[in-house]
């Protein structure tokens, strides 16, 4: 799979560089990170910190209660496509959703310097309300994610005892 990942500028010549994922023993891995190039809006460039998350095989890719879409089959595909319907003034591409609500993390597609923000989109919202904020990247949202499931999974586990223990 191929796709852009950022533009440098050599001797006065802006040389797009591609990306190349292959992918193997990573059985967690159901799809690509990425859509295809074809799909994204002309000159957008995934954050290089997103594509080495899922190439790595260290990376924990459980960050319940955030899930990335390219673990499920085709949910990448339709939630990009299910934004840029809802909210066609805006250029988001969706890479995680949280469990329990419709909140959508995505790249601003307008962003064409290869770390782009990242915003938090309340998908389903009227068009104008759906913005919940953003952050700076994929690794501060990465960062708050990792936290956010921490205290998630300590917030179950100690309601779990409690209901075990009545």
């Amino acid at each position: 799979f191929t796709g852009r990942l950022l533009d440098k500028t050599h001797h006065g010549k802006t040389i797009s560089m591609q990306f190349s994922l292959h992918i193997e023993n990573r059985e967690k891995m159901h799809k690509h990170p990425v859509l295809s190039a074809l799909e994204l809006p002309h000159n957008f460039k995934y954050p290089l910190s997103y594509v080495e998350f899922f190439t790595l095989p260290q990376q924990e890719l459980d960050i319940d209660p955030w899930w990335f879409l390219c673990l499920h089959h085709q949910a990448m595909q339709d939630w990009y496509v299910e934004l840029k319907r809802q909210y066609p003034n805006r250029s988001l591409i969706p890479f995680a959703k949280l469990s329990y609500n419709d909140d959508v993390a995505c790249f601003d597609g307008h962003d064409t310097s290869g770390n782009p923000k990242v915003h938090y989109v309340h998908a389903c919202a009227s068009e104008g309300w759906e913005d919940k904020g953003h952050v700076a990247d994929f690794t501060a949202w990465l960062n708050l994610a990792k936290q956010e499931s921490l205290e998630y999974k300590t917030e179950f586990d100690t309601s779990s005892d409690i209901e075990t223990n009545h």
